[in-house]
C-alpha cells in the first residue's frame, strides 16, 4: 500500500447522526495513509474518535491474545520502516507486550532465532510477519521456521500482516500450524488502546 492511498474512518456513536447507524446522513472521513498513522480522527458532529475497518480487524486479533492474560515478547518482520515505527508507537504503552524487535526481512529474523535458540528468554512469543519482502518472503520464512521450531523450545504464534491478503494466501497459510491469524494493513496507534477499553468492559 502506497503512502498516497487513503483510509476511510467512520463514527460508531449510536447517538450521532453522522455515524454508520444513520445511513442517510452518515459521514465518511477519508485521510491520507501517512496522516492516519500520526493523528487521531474525530467526528465533526459528536467529537467522538473515529474508527476504520483495519483498526477493528487488529482489535479482533489482539483481543485473542489479551484474553489469554499473558505478556509477550514480539518480533515484527516487515521491510517497510514506516510499519516498524507504527508498531512501536502502537504497542509501547500496552502491558501485554514486554519487548518488540524489528527485522526487515525473514533472513535476519531467522538468524536471530537461531542465535538464541538455547535462550528461551530471548525467543519471541509472537511474530508479526509481512507476506511480501525482498530476499526472503513470508513463505520462505515459514518453511525455515518449521524446520527450526523444534530447537526453539517455546510456543510461538505467528500472525500474518499484509496490505493484500488474497484467497490463495489464506489457503496456503493453512499448511502452517503456527500461523494463528491474518491482519490487514494498515492499522494505527488508536487501535490497541480502543481495544483494551472494549475488552475491559
Amino acid at each position: 500500500m502506497s503512502a498516497s492511498e487513503r483510509i476511510r474512518y467512520y463514527c460508531f456513536n449510536k447517538n450521532c447522526k453522522s455515524s454508520i447507524y444513520f445511513s442517510d446522513s452518515c459521514i465518511i472521513l477519508e485521510v491520507p495513509l501517512t496522516r492516519a498513522f500520526t493523528e487521531a480522527m474525530y467526528c465533526q458532529e459528536c467529537f467522538e474518535e473515529l474508527v476504520s475497518k483495519p483498526i477493528l480487524e487488529l482489535k479482533s486479533e489482539l483481543g485473542k491474545l489479551i484474553n489469554a492474560g499473558n505478556s509477550f515478547n514480539t518480533i515484527l518482520v516487515d521491510d517497510d520502516p514506516a510499519y516498524h515505527r507504527i508498531f512501536k508507537e502502537l504497542f509501547k504503552n500496552a502491558e501485554i507486550f514486554n519487548e518488540i524487535k524489528h527485522y526487515k526481512d525473514g533472513v535476519s529474523a531467522l538468524s536471530y532465532l537461531f542465535k538464541n535458540k538455547n535462550q528461551a528468554e530471548f525467543i519471541p512469543d509472537l511474530i508479526f510477519l509481512d507476506i511480501n519482502m525482498p530476499e526472503m518472503d513470508a513463505w520462505g520464512f515459514l518453511d525455515e521456521f518449521e524446520a527450526l521450531y523444534p530447537a526453539l523450545g517455546k510456543k510461538i504464534d505467528i500472525y500474518i500482516i499484509s496490505s493484500q491478503i488474497l484467497p490463495i494466501h489464506k489457503h496456503r497459510l493453512k499448511l502452517y500450524k503456527h500461523v494463528k491469524g491474518l491482519i490487514n494493513k494498515p492499522f494505527d496507534k488508536q487501535s490497541l488502546n480502543d481495544f483494551l477499553l472494549e475488552v475491559s468492559i
